[in-house]
């Protein structure tokens, strides 16, 4: 699986031509763009749907919940969920916020290729990409498309066309896995 440090190098050689391993501050810069981009995919964070949980106690969270801990306790993502009376894995791209004071507070996307849960928020160059190995290509075009501005060159009209593709196809995967089990006021 691709780390975070992998799309910031395709990235950067993207804009600049820039061979190397990112270190330093511009590393840093380009990783705060990526974790910006992944927070503003539509159907993430934003137009996003979700299902507020307050827990005090042990609770398997569900896709959708933000669940915020009210007293110590422990959350669990969900490794199989029930629905419609059958057991299935989790949707790729579901999602998962937890608030409060849990080990494992943050926000967490399932993915499907991997088979497991990634921490999307608190990125550092060496996280794991939140996302499968197949979108680590989109978001590098799109972290390039991203920092032309700020590195400078320019890029080229496939990676923009990929920036673009993969965006939809995130903002589509985020969509089509928003809860649909709860009353509409439960809706964020």
């Amino acid at each position: 699986m691709g780390t975070c440090r992998d799309i910031v190098r395709r990235a950067l050689r993207l804009v600049a031509g820039e061979p190397g391993v990112p270190d330093g501050a511009e590393a840093q810069d380009a990783l705060e763009r990526l974790q910006s981009l992944i927070l503003d995919i539509p159907g993430f964070l934003k137009n996003a749907v979700w299902r507020d949980r307050f827990v005090s106690a042990a609770y398997t969270a569900k896709e959708g919940d933000r669940i915020t801990v009210t007293a110590p306790g422990a959350v669990n993502l969900p490794t199989t969920i029930s629905a419609y009376g059958e057991l299935r894995l989790p949707l790729d791209c579901a999602k998962v916020q937890i608030l409060g004071d849990a080990a494992n507070a943050g926000l967490w996307i399932y993915s499907v290729s991997t088979g497991a849960w990634c921490k999307a928020n608190g990125l550092e160059l060496s996280s794991e990409s939140p996302f499968g190995d197949e979108d680590d290509e989109g978001l590098a075009a799109q972290l390039a498309v991203a920092l032309v501005d700020e590195f400078g060159g320019e890029v080229s009209n496939v990676t923009g066309a990929t920036a673009t593709a993969s965006r939809a196809s995130l903002r589509s995967r985020f969509k089509k896995c928003a809860p649909r089990d709860c009353p509409q006021e439960d809706y964020v």
